[in-house]
């Protein structure tokens, strides 16, 4: 219960820089340090939101070779928010993004991999790949370590519009950014069904593959396919190989389908289980959006922080 050693009593600047740095997630470095990334305003004349990164090592100090005030994931002119973070097996971090760099509404998921020592993988692009690589819009990546130097990464995707609202996808990319066998270039469907899905979650399962836990929104009516009553949370479980493990019904298993509302979702392994944490939300409780695409040519950029990294 001690102030560990080297930590100030009122706390670590990871960023003094100028403006606001927002939404800020961490990891561990697998040393005994950690990774944190955040929403960066400090160019937001020019940039808006930018994606930052630092590695704060277990003495408190910054790690060689890391700028002081954090490192520039993106910093492409346009909003990029809502980072994910996930280690790579080998002292560094993979960090996903939702991207506005060609402009709204086309908003797009995009990864990057970083060293221990604040580099950019070898043959990773500067600011990004485009992992998602589809019409429509990709929004609110979750993600997740695949357990072999690669990463597990979900999504809500509006590229069916023509025949669903809302759509979760993802796919399974190697160290290097390419696709694992069985998994497009676009990524994989995970849940087509009626209605929208919004807000997932990942965690490895025990055998190569990853649960993937969403808000669903199946049961509202078409003529109001978001209403908040109908928002229930769903799981369901996708292989290595990109397809729905075969012991698991199409379009997810339904966690919880109380009355009133249940969002703000965790999901985590245990004891070969998989557990997804879920809080119903009062008719009175009006503080998050209903869906990530609604809305979403007023969305402000100066998001606040997040219940859930990368929820609605």
């Amino acid at each position: 219960g001690n102030m560990a050693t080297g930590w100030p009593i009122i706390g670590l600047a990871v960023c003094g820089a100028a403006v606001d740095q927002l939404d800020h997630l961490i990891t561990p470095d697998g040393s005994g340090g950690i990774y944190v990334a955040w929403v960066d305003y400090r160019d937001r004349a020019i940039n808006d939101g930018d994606i930052y990164l630092q590695r704060v090592l277990a003495d408190g100090s910054t790690a060689p070779g890391w700028p002081v005030n954090g490192l520039a994931v993106s910093a492409l002119t346009g909003l990029q928010w809502f980072p994910v973070l996930a280690p790579d097996g080998a002292g560094g971090v993979f960090v996903a993004w939702e991207d506005w760099r060609a402009g709204q509404p086309s908003r797009a998921v995009y990864l990057q991999h970083i060293t221990s020592s604040g580099l950019i993988a070898a043959g990773w692009p500067l600011n990004g790949l485009h992992v998602a690589v589809a019409p429509g819009q990709q929004v609110f990546p979750s993600i997740v370590s695949d357990g072999s130097g690669g990463v597990f990464l979900s999504w809500i995707d509006t590229r069916n519009g023509a025949t669903s609202v809302s759509d979760t996808y993802g796919i399974r990319v190697d160290g290097d950014g390419v696709p694992l066998p069985g998994w497009a270039t676009g990524g994989n469907p995970i849940c087509l069904a009626d209605g929208g899905q919004s807000a997932s979650q990942l965690a490895l399962d025990s055998e190569g593959g990853v649960f993937v836990a969403f808000d669903d929104f199946r049961t509202a009516l078409p003529s109001n396919p978001f209403e908040e009553f109908h928002r229930n949370i769903y799981c369901t479980r996708m292989t290595g190989s990109g397809s729905i493990h075969p012991d698991w019904p199409a379009d997810g298993l339904p966690i919880c389908t109380a009355p009133q509302t249940q969002q703000a979702l965790q999901i985590a392994l245990g004891r070969g289980r998989q557990h997804a944490e879920q809080r119903r939300r009062q008719p009175e409780d009006q503080h998050r959006p209903a869906h990530p695409l609604v809305g979403a040519s007023e969305v402000q950029h100066e998001p606040q922080q997040a219940e859930q990294p990368g929820l609605v």
